[in-house]
């Protein structure tokens, strides 16, 4: 058996719960922990809050997953106990939290889209903030020009609601490959190293580095609209809520 977990969050995102076998449970500065050969729980990063799950034992003891860390090839899930290797185990997360990071994430992604390249705003999207606490994503000013619009921002982002674009992603192995040299890709960004480089496009517009949970499509959002726009340091910070 290969010490690698599997991820399946990446090949589903409406996966809420895999039956998988410890590879390895052992305890380290954070505390115990249990690595599986697949992993439904997505650890957070990229802007995503964590998911929130429990491991349950075939005897029914559930213990919480108080965090997760992708490291060596190997998700590890901390909490409470540790396990035998290739003991089989559950994993289970709650579905409506994941859920709505999934739509905050997407939301973020597509307002990002609309304003960069449908609205066409000397506005350039440098980070976002998926988080339940405040979503919102931050644009740097490329040019003079007028206020962001709220209520032509709003518009369409419920006309890209109403079209249903699909929501891809993809994975590349080398920063060489053409969908990834076409991405839109934050200036400085660099590849992450020894995890998939993984990219997300929504409809017709350009892909970008992500390794979030999304949407299948746009239409999946019943509604997205913009919270508040205010200018922090230089930049111009637009946040939202989606539902």
């Amino acid at each position: 058996m290969s010490n690698h977990t599997a991820l399946l969050f990446y090949s589903d995102s409406f996966l809420f719960d895999t039956d998988t076998v410890v590879i390895e449970s052992e305890e380290d500065d954070l505390g115990p922990y249990v690595a599986t050969q697949a992993t439904v729980f997505y650890p957070g990063g990229g802007g995503q809050e964590p998911d929130k799950g429990v491991l349950v034992t075939p005897d029914d003891e559930t213990h919480p997953i108080l965090q997760a860390i992708w490291t060596g090839g190997e998700m590890r899930h901390y909490t409470d106990t540790l396990l035998g290797r290739k003991d089989a185990v559950r994993i289970q997360i709650d579905a409506e939290h994941r859920h709505r990071n999934e739509k905050l994430h997407t939301g973020g992604h597509l307002l990002a889209s609309l304003v960069f390249e449908k609205l066409q705003w000397p506005l350039r999207p440098v980070k976002g903030f998926h988080y339940q606490q405040g979503a919102y994503v931050e644009f740097e000013p490329t040019a003079q020009g007028p206020e962001p619009d709220t209520i032509l921002l709003d518009q369409a982002l419920t006309e890209a609601i109403r079209q249903q674009l699909p929501v891809e992603s993809f994975t590349v192995t080398t920063p060489e490959d053409p969908r990834y040299r076409a991405a839109f890709k934050p200036e400085g960004f660099i590849p992450p190293e020894n995890q998939p480089l993984r990219l997300v496009k929504i409809g017709s517009y350009m892909a970008c580095p992500c390794g979030g949970t999304h949407l299948h499509h746009t239409g999946e959002l019943s509604w997205l609209r913009v919270r508040h726009i205010k200018h922090k340091k230089g930049r111009i910070r637009i946040s939202y809520e989606a539902g």
